[in-house]
């Protein structure tokens, strides 16, 4: 049996930010956008907040775009709706390599 891989910080502050965006409350996303570590090392992780073409106005959408506009970066437009892979892998897949080759 395969074990989930270990939650990160990351994804727990993008959790938050969007159950808070559905709360109406502000997140605090600063550890996603500087830590110290980084500082010394001068350089931003990569962040890509996916979002579903045909997701347009649901709460995984609105959730999302919320999320990318606190981190300052565009959301990423990705096939099919909210759970875009399982609609068409193929071409999940191959756009998820171009978003990820262009960051």
């Amino acid at each position: 049996m395969a074990t989930a891989p270990p939650v990160t910080a990351a994804a727990v502050t993008a959790i938050t930010a969007m159950t808070a965006h559905l709360s109406g409350s502000r997140p605090d996303v600063s550890p996603l956008t500087c830590s110290p570590l980084l500082a010394v090392v001068s350089r931003l992780p990569h962040i890509v907040v996916g979002v579903g073409e045909d997701s347009g106005g649901e709460l995984c959408d609105r959730a999302s775009r919320a999320l990318a506009a606190e981190l300052g970066v565009e959301p990423a437009l990705l096939p099919g709706g909210h759970v875009g892979f399982p609609e068409d892998p193929e071409a999940f897949a191959t756009r998820l390599r171009q978003v990820l080759a262009a960051g």
